[in-house]
């Protein structure tokens, strides 16, 4: 069955050329294909639905909004205005209409006013702003999407948002409740599992692992897994993850309330995990309690931790996805100052790695790699790149476009971004996302 966007748009032009209309252009295509059919799997008819409207508003351009959604309704009259609202909010549909555009497009488009009141409630969840931000999470993404982001407040219950293309065109809100999430989560991370997948984990108010791995690059996700992912030998308090390059795919580590570290990785990209490795992380010289782990550009993860004083420490594979050099601190490369918090990612360009700690006062410090696993830069601070606010939370990833994303959560719970304009390179202003879901 053919569902691609290039193969429906040669089956349209001629139909177009011939002065067909959109709907019975369509319908011919449908014909030909045999598609919506009882038979199709309804993950088929969906994929082939989002790329005939694509299609369709390329041979047909321009085409607004309601008269997409009054050909959809006419193409599929079976379904409700939650199912048209989806096809048009897909990526080349319309995926940046507001939910007043969409509203009066379904209406137009024949559905009822109160049936169309629902449907935006579906399309555009209204997230709680009662409780305050508990964790945050972000990764990069395969396939055609950039950055994700997963948010938790006191709840447990995870909102997420992700770019539609790399670097831009920002999805709505998705929640309460991420991928019908079995239990509410305290603690947050993720990574790609070095197969283009990202793989999503929690940690619940027992301290139990769970995870959930998305099915393709980019794509749907797959069953959790959990609790106690890969036979996990105690309670944990804290997580994080990073892709490791060579064979081997995500690895995680955890540390319960005594600060001993703990690991667990795939021995295949998105396959198998190893057993827990631990107590205590190759050695490590003293408990930790923040933990943070990131790629340095060069295939070996390096990893950090905070100790009880708000002391940095790190500790750097030798090969990709091979073993461990000895540990560096207290207080990495100088650090300036105690932190309450850390994060790090992977740069591209000509840097490595990119580490961020927050001092007691909120202000944010960097320190970088000038080179993939070489020297290191100063550390920059108090603030970065002109702070417009202390902060609390940070999370950083690269955004599928070679630039990373540094988020942040302010003291009044306010979500924060910036981003670096070139890989590698210099960074554009901060912004403020709107309304951004704190429950």
């Amino acid at each position: 069955m053919t569902t691609d966007v290039p193969s429906l748009i040669r089956l349209l032009q001629p139909l177009h050329q011939q002065g067909m209309t959109a709907v019975q252009a369509a319908h011919t295509v449908l014909a030909q294909l045999g598609s919506d059919t009882a038979s199709t799997r309804q993950a088929d008819a969906s994929v082939q639905r989002a790329s005939l409207a694509q299609a369709l508003v390329q041979v047909y351009a321009p085409v607004t909004l309601s008269e997409m959604a009054s050909i959809l309704h006419q193409l599929y009259p079976d379904l409700g205005p939650v199912e048209v609202g989806k096809i048009l909010l897909a990526p080349g549909v319309f995926p940046d209409a507001t939910a007043v555009q969409m509203q009066s497009a379904l209406v137009s488009a024949g559905f009822s006013t109160a049936a169309v009141a629902e449907a935006i409630k579906v399309l555009y969840p209204a997230p709680p702003v009662q409780e305050p931000f508990a964790t945050i999470a972000t990764s990069m993404q395969g396939g055609n999407r950039g950055i994700e982001l997963w948010v938790a407040g006191t709840s447990g219950q995870v909102w997420t948002l992700y770019q539609r293309t790399a670097g831009a065109n920002w999805s709505a809100w998705e929640g309460p409740g991420f991928k019908n999430q079995p239990t509410p989560l305290k603690q947050l991370a993720a990574a790609l599992q070095n197969n283009g997948n990202v793989l999503f984990a929690g940690l619940d108010s027992a301290g139990s692992v769970w995870t959930c791995g998305q099915g393709s690059p980019g794509g749907d996700w797959n069953t959790w897994s959990g609790p106690n992912v890969g036979a996990q030998p105690c309670a944990f308090t804290q997580l994080a993850a990073s892709q490791q390059g060579g064979r081997r795919g995500v690895e995680l580590w955890a540390a319960g309330a005594d600060g001993q570290v703990w690991t667990l990785y795939q021995l295949t990209a998105g396959g198998a995990w190893s057993h827990w490795e631990g107590p205590g992380f190759k050695g490590q010289p003293t408990p930790l309690f923040k933990l943070a782990a990131a790629q340095q550009n060069n295939g070996n993860v390096m990893f950090w931790g905070l100790d009880r004083d708000g002391q940095l420490w790190g500790i750097s594979q030798q090969s990709p996805g091979g073993d461990w050099g000895a540990w560096q601190g207290p207080g990495f490369v100088g650090q300036p100052e105690p932190f309450i918090t850390i994060t790090a990612s992977e740069q591209q360009g000509s840097r490595g790695v990119e580490l961020w700690g927050v001092g007691a006062s909120g202000q944010v410090w960097t320190l970088y790699q000038t080179t993939a696993g070489g020297a290191w830069s100063h550390w920059e601070g108090p603030g970065f790149k002109g702070q417009p606010t202390p902060i609390k939370k940070i999370a950083a990833a690269l955004q599928n476009n070679g630039c990373v994303l540094l988020w942040a959560v302010d003291n009044d719970n306010q979500l924060w971004q910036i981003a670096q304009g070139s890989p590698g390179g210099d960074w554009s202003g901060w912004t403020r996302t709107s309304a951004p879901p704190q429950g």
